[in-house]
């Protein structure tokens, strides 16, 4: 996992990439990867002043209906683990699902259809200035 900073007018936003797998077509969060979700979860507590908004978002392939459902599933997932096990209040979080209205790649390669299987965590302060953001990509594939 790598830190970088993005440009921003106040130089608060940085970005952090996290990769958790998912089996295909399911929103199941292995507990191998709770690991990285702490780490949000570390900084939440480490900011009370903040909040959270987890965004899932999904490649093209399949129906609208069901990208929609399990991008919202997959962002919901992380939420309630952030809630559940790591003891965030929930009125600090949000889950949001986009399906694959919001890709940041070309979804005609494998590549591309990968980067836009995601869930993106929007860290806010209470004067909605953004100070974090995590990418969390969601690679279907079947993992153990």
């Amino acid at each position: 996992m790598t830190l970088q900073g993005c440009p921003e007018e106040s130089n608060s936003l940085l970005s952090m990439d996290m990769q958790i797998l998912f089996k295909p077509n399911s929103y199941r969060v292995s507990p191998r990867f709770y690991g990285k979700i702490q780490q949000l979860a570390d900084f939440l507590r480490s900011h009370p002043d903040t909040k959270v908004r987890i965004e899932g978002h999904t490649d093209n392939r399949g129906s609208a209906a069901d990208n929609q459902q399990l991008s919202q599933d997959r962002a919901q997932a992380i939420s309630d683990i952030l809630i559940d096990k790591f003891k965030i209040a929930s009125h600090r979080v949000t889950a949001i699902g986009y399906g694959d209205s919001q890709p940041v790649a070309s979804n005609e390669t494998p590549e591309g259809q990968m980067k836009n299987r995601r869930v993106v965590a929007e860290v806010l302060s209470n004067q909605t200035r953004q100070l974090k953001k995590w990418t969390i990509y969601s690679v279907d594939q079947d993992i153990q």
